[in-house]
């Protein structure tokens, strides 16, 4: 589970009769929740996207939503700053770092009207691809300044231009 994606080039592999037994069970699918349950990286959140069949780990919590629900919202409520400190918190109870479904479920999270989350999403998309953007520019303009740096100490050692 990753920054809201899911990463599928595993090297761990479980038998297509162990798979069966697990999607008895826990099946996930596209607009389902996934919530990391055990580890540093406890309360990471990521959602279903594609129909790749994967089985979970244990130290990965599911969650179904309901058709009313967008998945996009609640990923953005879920990693918003008091939501992944209640998630912490509540990992903190136990004796072993551990998220329950129970702390999950019991997680306030206000739900404005339909519309308001809409536009939040939407908003929130926005800035987002705004600032991968910018963080696109910025490593393109550092590479770039990397090359000339080299060039101007290359010039400077052969000779090519004078250092004062």
């Amino acid at each position: 589970v990753r920054d809201r994606t899911i990463l599928y080039d595993v090297k761990s592999f479980v038998t297509p009769g162990d798979a069966k037994k697990f999607w008895r069970r826990c099946n996930p699918q596209p607009g389902d929740f996934l919530i990391v349950s055990r580890g540093a990286t406890i309360g990471r959140v990521a959602v279903v996207e594609h129909d790749t069949p994967f089985c979970l780990m244990g130290s990965v919590i599911l969650c179904k939503l309901q058709r009313e629900w967008s998945a996009d919202f609640l990923y953005y409520a879920l990693n918003a700053d008091h939501a992944q400190t209640a998630l912490w918190f509540s990992s903190a109870s136990s004796a072993q770092q551990a998220l329950y479904l129970r702390d999950v479920a019991e997680l306030p999270i206000p739900i404005p009207p339909e519309e308001e989350r809409i536009e939040i999403v939407r908003k929130l998309n926005e800035v987002i691809k705004a600032n991968q953007r910018i963080h696109t520019r910025v490593r393109s303009e550092i590479e770039s300044l990397k090359i000339l740096r080299s060039t101007l100490i290359a010039h400077a050692v052969t000779g090519r231009i004078k250092v004062a």
